[in-house]
């Protein structure tokens, strides 16, 4: 028997060999496996990134067609509502450009223009249509497109009448998308039968340091109403004895605001006012300035007076004579005054007092502000067409200059509205002879001497 002898293993020998088999990495298939799975975590990683950016892409692309789309159409329909007189009745252009949704009659001339709802395929789109005073179609136009749902109009103060008062206000409510809706409100330039229905009092004081002021043995008369739009501890001021405001419609004054020296005596019938929380906007600041383009220079034949034309007055209008005004716009670039012993007269007459758009370079509203004095005794009528229909005198925003009315025993009537936004003081002083203004829109107003004023809101 041939017997070999072989070496038994040493000692721990398996267990070192298994120790390092753990310790020598992975194995190929492994790797090979890691990098399968890396790959399809990339993948599934870059897909989510791709699509979320392409989503913001959508809705930023989608927000700025929304952008402007508003722009466009809310430039164009700002414009005709503001030159419009009224709603018209007869829609300019067929329901070949979609459903008439509200049409504009212009106030320069009788063109229309017409905003239509066009439905195609489940989307709207609004169409301007422009026709002549005929009812010719002169032109329309695609102002927005992929809308939601069917574009509406509504008005106010009043419904949307096409005869009788037209309304102020006139909204378009569009909603593009789901996720965008705006709103466009225009309001209308004043035409001849509108100017007192946006005024909300005859006499409205818009701020100051007082707003009213009723001093001495004055009485001042107002047929309407009267709004105080100051929260100011003198928001009314009645520091005569014997002075007397008497008001036939409401009395109302800013929360917060008193009338100082006020009693049932001194205000009968009004006393305590009412009020409101909420300060209001100036009721004439869509007014525009008149435009000097290609309007001719003014004069008075006689200097000082006689007969005056209107038309732009680069010096101050003074008139110290008895004087004509013939019917215009007289734009008062450095202000002026009416002053002596004669009649000054004028119907259909608009002042400005300030500088109008399209003014050479260097023209100045401030330069100057307005007064009467004197034994003049005054007589003017504004205009009752176009914009300034029922506006006496309008003293320019950035106009900060002073307006005042001393008269001596001469009856002075102002028809109309004087408004003076910004001039530091608006006195009127009716002296002997009595003074009648149809409205009062300013700052700091104040009645000075022992005078009736009466405000009679025409």
């Amino acid at each position: 028997m041939l017997v070999t002898n072989v070496a038994a293993p040493a000692p721990g020998w398996g267990r070192r060999r298994h120790l390092a088999r753990s310790q020598g990495g992975f194995t190929l298939v492994e790797i090979i496996v890691c990098v399968g799975l890396l790959g399809i975590l990339i993948t599934a990683i870059s897909a989510i990134s791709i699509s979320g950016t392409n989503q913001l892409a959508s809705d930023t692309l989608s927000r700025h067609l929304d952008s402007t789309a508003a722009q466009l159409l809310g430039t164009s329909y700002a414009r005709d509502v503001e030159g419009a007189s009224q709603l018209g009745a007869t829609a300019c252009g067929t329901t070949a450009l979609g459903t008439a949704l509200v049409t504009f009659v212009a106030s320069t001339d009788a063109t229309t223009v017409t905003y239509r709802d066009l439905l195609d395929t489940g989307t709207h789109s609004i169409v301007r249509a422009a026709c002549s005073s005929t009812g010719t179609l002169l032109s329309s136009t695609t102002l927005a497109t992929d809308i939601a749902t069917t574009p509406t109009v509504s008005c106010a103060p009043t419904t949307c009448v096409t005869s009788g008062t037209p309304p102020r206000t006139v909204t378009l409510n569009v909603n593009r998308s789901t996720s965008f809706t705006f709103a466009f409100d225009a309001t209308r330039r004043t035409s001849a039968t509108t100017v007192g229905a946006v005024l909300p009092a005859q006499l409205f004081a818009l701020g100051g340091t007082t707003p009213l002021g009723i001093g001495g043995n004055g009485s001042l008369t107002v047929t309407g109403n009267v709004v105080i739009n100051s929260s100011a501890a003198t928001a009314v001021s009645m520091g005569g004895a014997n002075s007397r405001l008497n008001i036939s419609g409401t009395f109302r004054i800013l929360t917060g605001g008193v009338c100082s020296g006020c009693n049932a005596t001194k205000v009968p019938n009004k006393y305590p006012p009412g009020s409101f929380s909420t300060a209001l906007a100036d009721p004439l600041g869509y007014l525009p300035a008149p435009d000097e383009t290609g309007v001719a220079a003014g004069s008075c034949s006689g200097g000082t007076g006689g007969t005056c034309t209107p038309g732009i007055y680069a010096s101050a209008m003074n008139l110290s004579s008895a004087s004509t005004l013939k019917p215009g716009i007289y734009i008062l670039r450095k202000g002026g005054s009416f002053s002596g012993n004669g009649a000054i007269t004028g119907s259909g007459v608009f002042l400005f007092n300030g500088c109008g758009l399209n003014a050479p370079p260097g023209c100045s509203n401030s330069q100057a502000g307005f007064a009467v004095s004197g034994q003049a005794a005054v007589s003017l009528t504004p205009m009752t067409s176009g914009v300034y229909s029922k506006i006496l005198y309008y003293q320019a925003r950035s106009n900060g200059s002073a307006f005042s009315i001393s008269g001596g025993s001469g009856v002075m009537s102002f028809s109309g509205v004087l408004y003076a936004p910004t001039a530091s003081a608006v006195t009127l002083g009716a002296g002997g002879g009595g003074l009648t203004l149809g409205a009062v829109v300013g700052q700091s107003l104040s009645l000075t001497g022992n005078g009736a004023v009466s405000i009679s809101g025409s």
